[in-house]
């Protein structure tokens, strides 16, 4: 995954795919945005982001299903979408460190990944 600057951020993802989804970028581009285990709050923020931006509403069937993205939305209306997302992101955290720890006093202290 490239890191862009600001990337790094649930702020910073928001916006890359904001402005990738207006500039017409490739989806590859930045579908990256979405795999940080937070990708349902960036969904999120983007309809919210699209309820000031006209434009962003325009440009947004051309990559993602809306009907979903409606169903996302509604169920985090009332969500800190900011919040949530870096509780998402602790959780994995934790989640993988556990992974790797099991993995270490399974093996013979090497963590096997493949």
């Amino acid at each position: 995954m490239t890191c862009r600057p600001g990337f790094s951020t649930f702020a910073g993802r928001v916006a890359l795919a904001r402005q990738s989804v207006l500039s017409g970028a490739s989806a590859d581009a930045f579908d990256a945005c979405f795999k940080m285990f937070d990708g349902e709050m960036v969904a999120a923020a983007l309809m919210r982001a699209a309820e000031k931006d006209a434009a962003l509403a325009d440009a947004m069937p051309r990559y993602f299903d809306m009907e979903l993205l409606q169903e996302i939305h509604a169920r985090h209306a009332s969500t800190d979408l900011e919040a949530a997302a870096a509780a998402i992101r602790r959780k994995e955290a934790a989640q993988g460190r556990a992974r790797a720890k099991r993995w270490e006093l399974e093996g013979d202290g090497q963590a096997a990944l493949f």
